[in-house]
């Protein structure tokens, strides 16, 4: 049996001309072609997304509609790239796949990456919390699959709860507090009974997802991690 790479798979498929390959570009979640335009909202816009089949998905289709009251995304959202075709993830680094305050500034990199295989989508999240009511641009760069994208999304208010609770993470006593001393705030923090709070990414198999299908049954759903 012949193993090809993936990037070759890629560059394979452009070169053959492929329509798939050669017009789809990634797409990307969250963005504010999600959003419609509302004056009541401090942000000046509210989510819209669609609402799945609520006939089916009793619960996700509120869990979706209080979403959709909200004024923007979270601020540590989960962000998604569907690429529609295997890649290299040796290419996935912060210089090809990043947030960005669309005013300017630092460069977002994503961590706590996971790729799903059966959907072809990578999924990851801010290395640092983004600011609230704060518009970003999410950009995939073409040295990952030959194909570039970028959208933009708006952070939704955050509630002073939520802000203090940045500005503990930010001034480290929320760190202190839990009593974490300052060379142990990362991946391979222990508690002193032997407990690990934070698994580093490349020992977490899969996650496993739960959905109440509203027929008296969970449906259950695995999303494997990009390290195995």
């Amino acid at each position: 049996m012949i193993r090809t790479p993936v990037a070759a798979l890629c560059l394979s498929a452009a070169l053959l001309g492929s329509p798939a390959a050669a017009q789809a570009a990634p797409q990307l979640f969250p963005s504010d072609s999600l959003t419609v335009k509302d004056g009541r909202q401090l942000t000046g816009e509210r989510l819209a997304l669609p609402l799945p089949d609520c006939s089916a998905r009793p619960s996700e289709c509120d869990d979706t509609r209080l979403l959709n009251e909200l004024d923007g995304f979270d601020l540590d959202p989960r962000i998604e790239i569907g690429f529609g075709q295997p890649i290299d993830l040796s290419r996935v680094t912060g210089e090809t796949v990043y947030l960005q305050p669309t005013a300017g500034g630092a460069r977002i990199p994503l961590n706590r990456l996971v790729w799903s295989p059966a959907r072809n989508t990578l999924y990851g999240h801010p290395r640092t919390q983004l600011a609230e009511r704060t518009s970003y641009r999410i950009v995939v760069t073409d040295a990952i699959c030959g194909q570039a994208a970028a959208t933009t999304f708006t952070t939704m208010s955050a509630t002073a709860g939520l802000e203090q609770m940045r500005s503990q993470l930010d001034d480290g006593s929320a760190y202190a507090d839990a009593g974490i001393p300052a060379d142990q705030r990362g991946l391979d923090f222990v508690r002193p009974d032997g407990t690990r709070t934070v698994f580093q990414a490349a020992n977490v198999a899969r996650i496993r997802r739960y959905d109440d299908t509203g027929k008296d049954a969970l449906e259950e759903s695995l999303v494997p991690n990009s390290a195995i």
